[in-house]
């Protein structure tokens, strides 16, 4: 199949997916709450973003599984959501930014000791307003400093880069940096493993590195295997490095906060990131580090808004009574296995344990698999990370799972192939769900003059989701829409209900459970029973919402971000009798509240409500908690000193509809405020109606795989598979390093190991014949640079004909740095020449340079790699033959260097837009090169297609000039780059020319 045709299929294809799932709802399918027999299915569908939450990880084929591989430790982590819902996320998408310096000073803030965090909030107490002021930049106390890279791998390659020129670089611990000589790591402490001889041994090799002329120490804490150093350790090492060495402390294989350094405050420099965040080096003032950090405006809005969000949540820390429960668990196994589980280690919510052999580990993962439980691997380690929403019941699920696998290996009974998965039960037992017992004074009882119906489907008849716990108490038990012409009777039964099960002082007024019925906009659920089919229904429960802006007097509501917006269904009071409990009353009265708020419109049909917002008193309503999580329900804000001065409510917030960040339906221009001209867009979609379809949740939230995004990937190069890396300079690495060598007798050359697995691929491998043009990228990773054909085409014909045969060439077909572009007398030479081929499809990937998606398709040999990659996304399709399509697995990759799934969902957008935009009868290429004509005249332009680079006096001048003009552009000393989307009209061209001129 044509590529354009299998293309057309796939768009086909996505969309009729989209459709099935615009109308999807929790209300019909709640996330999962317990686990049953399971059935017999493979890990591997799509993730269903919508159900998955905390541990539980849900396929778009149904099958559940309790995930200890997520990227934060939990699917939908609460401070994420509301980020998304609430309009941060939404805006960072359509353009906006945050400001840079005051995300460096809390970032900061949050990896520096406790001293110096509380210097910084003196100052951060006395900077006004003004968080982005230039003075915060950089002083989170007096004797620290930071920056702020695309991502942990970018951070560690320029830290790397500043050292390389100084001396050796040692490091202690797994942790990549390819640069860095390893070292022996001291002794896990935990169980009976403890060896001080071990330690012992570690400081020993690093005071004979440092006599050697070392001139800094990589520590990780922890691991990437989530071992921990030894208390005293970084102590120690300070002490041996003192006024010889600097002393780097990485965590960013760690979500941030989640276990800080012992001794960090000794450390020279810190290396943060974290799971899709950006990365942070933080230096001390006297370190002698000089770090060149990217252009603030070149991270990605994004990406600082996740960090944003993760910063503002106070709940980022585990619970400290879950690590207890690790450390338990661990060496309970330890006890029981002690020849199986060597060197059990635990820090921040990342634990595991290393088997004798990666045979064994891969037993072990499967078994676990079996059971339903998703495990991360690494060699011969297992690995877990835990996170929000985990319970001691669900740390349990997970050791049960590796005790039952550890006893199949000690018996030596083979792994399972079938893998099932956990089946997810949708009934619940009844829950005694306490009202709210605030006051609510009435705004007034004009009528609302939009116009609402209700439309509810009875839960007797509703059997497709949460129906009763069984056929003959169906018969018996009703949930229903309360019918106007009964609202009196009905909110008298509400009544003494309440006055039945609640003490006076948690009664709630009738006025305000009346807004409720007689509100045009309210919703009021009731569930009945009765003892016999012939007898008559009387009231037991129910679910009773109005308009939150009708609600006064309440904290938490009055001070609500979304009350202005008027699309929030206030829950007034859940409420239900003991004596029904047992027949699900609780999920089918919540979900029906949520069904009811659905089918309300507005007067031009639009819907009447998105959320569904309440208040729940701290520690006594778990039963409800547990309900509303399933639903969907997030923690707005946490309020002290409520009922009575001594207890707490959680103000929570759940979708009515799928996750759709409302603020962004009400602003959603064609395309951002800024047009990007540095190669940052391929195309400008129209976010603002992919914000408005939930299509962005997932990845946004979850940074889960991306799985239609993959597909379109793959078949834009077919004969090829797709692997994807996390940083565009892992990409390259892999490619380069992971090229396969030939393997005749005549061949020197010994093969290279695949590197992909482990997202940072080494930079430098066994030595062999690897060549790059001079200038290309592929330079910086250790490729010996050939004469450019652009320069001098003789030349570097000679040179090229003077390769050994076999030897790898990577390849810039438009140089990203400069815009040289292979002339087609070097190409033909190429074609002819017996070396194996990488091309760098920077500059002209994604239809920028003819009718291709990819440049190399307009060459007469195949390559070997495709390589294309930009910050946080590197891509890598691999040439294979035949039917050999495998891909590496990005979720397993994803529990080691994660991948940040909004980036490939932007990326697939800005694709369809950009194949729209070169399917149409328009080329935008001689509008590029009449605006840039001014350049011409004062400096060199070169490129080919869209993209286009000009060599000019002062780069960064030039490029703040068209910023006042509202173009963004990638800049340095000498160069600016333009490469506009495929998609930009005449008249931007036309304002890029004026501002040129």
């Amino acid at each position: 199949m044509e590529i354009d045709d299998q293309l057309d299929a796939l768009e086909l294809a996505h969309a009729e997916a989209a459709d099935a799932e615009r109308d999807d709802r929790l209300a019909r399918r709640p996330r999962p709450a317990r686990r049953v027999p399971p059935p017999r299915r493979t890990h591997g569908a799509p993730l269903d973003a919508l159900r998955s939450a905390g541990p539980w990880r849900v396929e778009s084929d149904g099958s559940c599984w309790l995930d200890a591989t997520a990227p934060f430790g939990s699917h939908a982590p609460d401070a994420l959501v509301r980020s998304y819902v609430e309009g941060a996320m939404g805006s960072a998408l359509l353009g906006e930014r945050l400001p840079v310096h005051a995300l460096k000073r809390r970032w900061a803030m949050l990896a520096s000791p406790s001293s110096d965090r509380t210097a910084a909030a003196a100052g951060a107490a006395r900077d006004d307003a003004r968080e982005d002021d230039a003075r915060s930049a950089r002083a989170v106390a007096s004797e620290r400093s930071c920056e702020l890279f695309h991502n942990a791998g970018d951070a560690r390659a320029a830290l790397a880069a500043t050292l390389a020129s100084r001396g050796e670089l040692v490091s202690v611990g797994e942790v990549p940096w390819p640069e860095a000589r390893p070292l022996p790591y001291p002794a896990p402490r935990l169980g009976t493993h403890t060896d001080p001889s071990q330690t012992r041994a570690s400081l020993d090799a690093l005071a004979r590195a440092l006599d050697a002329g070392a001139h800094a120490i990589v520590l990780a804490s922890p691991d990437a295997l989530g071992r921990a150093l030894p208390p005293g350790f970084v102590t120690e090492v300070a002490a041996l490095a003192r006024d010889r060495a600097l002393v780097i402390v990485d965590e960013a294989s760690h979500p941030p906060g989640r276990a800080p350094a012992e001794g960090d405050h000794l450390a020279d420099v810190r290396v943060l990131g974290g799971p899709s965040l950006p990365g942070l080096v933080l230096v001390r003032g006297d370190a002698d580090v000089d770090v060149d950090a990217p252009d603030a405006e070149a991270l990605d809005p994004v990406c600082l808004a996740r960090l944003d969000a993760w910063l503002s949540d106070a709940s980022t820390a585990l619970d400290a009574s879950l690590e207890t429960h690790v450390l338990e668990r661990l060496l309970a196994l330890l006890g029981r296995f002690p020849d199986a589980v060597v060197a059990p280690h635990a820090a921040g919510g990342l634990f595991g344990f290393e088997l004798p052999t990666p045979q064994d580990a891969a037993a072990l993962w499967a078994h676990a698999r079996a059971a339903g439980v998703l495990l991360g691997r690494r060699g011969s380690h297992v690995l877990a990370r835990v996170g929000e929403g985990w319970t001691r019941e669900t740390l349990d699920l997970v050791f049960d799972a590796l005790r039952r696998g550890l006893k199949a290996l000690e018996a030596g009974l083979p792994s399972c192939s079938n893998t099932p998965a956990v089946s997810v039960s949708t009934t619940v037992s009844a829950t005694n769900a306490d009202s709210d017992s605030d006051s609510v004074s009435d705004s007034g009882s004009g009528s609302d003059s939009e116009s609402v119906s209700v439309s509810v489907s009875d839960s007797d008849s509703d059997s497709d989701s949460v129906s009763a716990a069984d056929t003959t108490s169906a018969a018996l038990v009703r949930v229903r829409v309360a019918p106007p012409d009964e609202a009196e009777t009905l909110l008298d039964a509400v009544v003494a209900l309440e006055a039945r099960v609640y003490e006076p002082e948690r009664r709630d007024p009738r006025e305000k459970l009346g807004l409720a019925f007689h509100d045009p906009a309210g919703v009021a659920i009731v569930a009945e029973l009765r003892d016999a089919p012939d007898a008559p229904w009387r009231l037991v429960g129910c679910a009773l919402g109005a308009p939150l802006e009708r609600v006064h007097g309440v904290e938490g509501c009055d001070d609500d971000p979304l009350r202005p917006a008027h699309v929030c269904l206030y829950a007034l009071a859940t409420t239900l009798d003991p004596e029904a409990r047992g027949h699900g009353l609780g999920l089918r009265l919540k979900a029906a509240q949520l069904e009811g708020a659905a089918a309300l419109r507005r007067a031009d049909g639009s819907p009447r409500y998105h959320f569904v917002t309440g208040r729940m008193r701290v520690g006594v309503t778990g039963a409800m908690s547990r309900i509303n999580a399933r639903l969907g329900a997030y923690e707005v804000r946490r309020i002290a000193g409520q009922y009575g001065g001594d207890a707490a409510a959680t103000y929570y917030r759940m979708p009515v509809r799928r996750f759709v960040p409302f603020s962004a339906l009400a602003r959603t221009p064609a395309r951002s405020p800024v047009v990007e001209l540095s190669g940052a867009a391929l195309a400008t979609p129209a976010w603002g109606t992919i914000l408005r379809s939930g299509a962005l949740y997932g990845p946004a939230v979850l940074g889960a795989p991306a799985h239609r995004a993959l597909d379109h990937l793959r078949a834009l190069a077919p004969g090829y598979a797709l692997d994807v890396h996390a940083s565009a300079r892992a990409a390259l690495a892999a490619a380069i390093t992971s090229t396969p060598r030939p393997t005749s007798a005549r061949s020197s050359v010994e093969p290279l190991a695949s590197a992909r697995s482990l997202g940072e691929a080494p930079l430098a491998g066994p030595a062999g014949a690897r060549f790059a043009l001079r200038g290309d990228d592929a330079v910086s990773i250790g490729c010996a640079p050939l004469p450019h054909p652009a320069d001098d085409l003789d030349v570097a014909l000679a040179a090229l004909r003077a390769l050994p045969s076999g030897s790898l060439l990577a390849l810039e077909l438009v140089q990203a740095a400069t815009g040289r572009v292979v002339p087609d007398g070097y190409l033909s030479e190429l074609a002819r020449a017996p070396v194996r081929l990488v091309v760098v499809e920077t500059a002209t990937f994604g239809w920028r340079r003819g009718p291709s998606p990819l440049g190399a398709s307009a060459l007469g040999n195949r390559p070997e790699q495709l390589v294309f990659g930009r910050g946080a996304l590197g891509l890598v399709w691999r040439r294979v033959e035949g039917r050999d399509a495998e891909a590496c697995d990005v979720e397993d990759v994803a529990a080691h260097a994660p991948i940040d799934a909004l980036a490939l969902v932007r990326l697939h957008h800005q694709l369809e837009a950009a194949r729209a935009a070169r399917l149409g009868e328009d080329d935008p290429e001689p509008w590029l090169l009449d605006a840039l004509a001014p350049l011409v005249h004062r400096g060199v332009v070169r490129g080919a297609g869209l993209y286009h680079v000009a060599e000019v006096g002062d780069g960064r001048a030039l490029a703040r000039k068209l910023a006042a003009h509202g173009f963004s552009t990638q800049a340095t000393a000498h160069h600016v780059t333009f490469a506009p989307p495929l998609d930009l009209g005449p008249e931007a061209y036309d304002a890029l020319a004026a501002a040129l001129a």
